[in-house]
């Protein structure tokens, strides 16, 4: 189970009669609390099940060096079909650039002009940078 480090606050004990000052106290310490939880910080636990996790993403090597075109050749697709509007990362992909037209699955133009070596892998979903995904059991990061 995961652990705040935070301890719970303390709530002040309850007065006979109504006092301001205990009212006060005890807002106090209900802000207290609302704002650890809102910021647990740093997370511990022994064990972390994640449902959902979207599966395994696209590769495909470039097939044939692309110099400064969106038109781009691949071969060797994984994982999945390839349609517009999916992220294309790889080596010399330095931003975001999409998929504009799915000719085939061996034959995409891009949104931008790239730059590619032959035979780079690049990854290609529809996943934002920093999500997780699941690839056969191992659970990664897009970057």
């Amino acid at each position: 189970m995961a652990q705040v480090q935070n301890p719970p606050p303390r709530l002040p004990e309850a007065p006979a009669d109504y006092d301001p000052q205990y009212m006060a106290d005890l807002i106090r310490a209900l802000e207290i609390f609302i704002s650890q939880e809102r910021t647990p910080g740093e997370m511990r636990g022994t064990k972390l099940t994640l449902t959902a996790l979207p599966s395994s993403v696209i590769t495909a090597d470039v097939n044939g060096a692309v110099s400064s075109s969106t038109a781009v050749t691949v071969d060797n697709v994984q994982n999945g079909t390839m349609v517009v509007g999916q992220i294309v990362r790889g080596t010399g992909i330095t931003s975001e650039v999409k998929i504009a037209t799915v000719n085939s699955q061996t034959s995409i133009v891009l949104d931008t002009a790239v730059t590619l070596s032959n035979d780079i892998t690049l990854t290609i979903s529809s996943l934002e940078d920093g999500s997780l995904y699941n690839d056969s059991g191992t659970v990664k990061v897009i970057t």
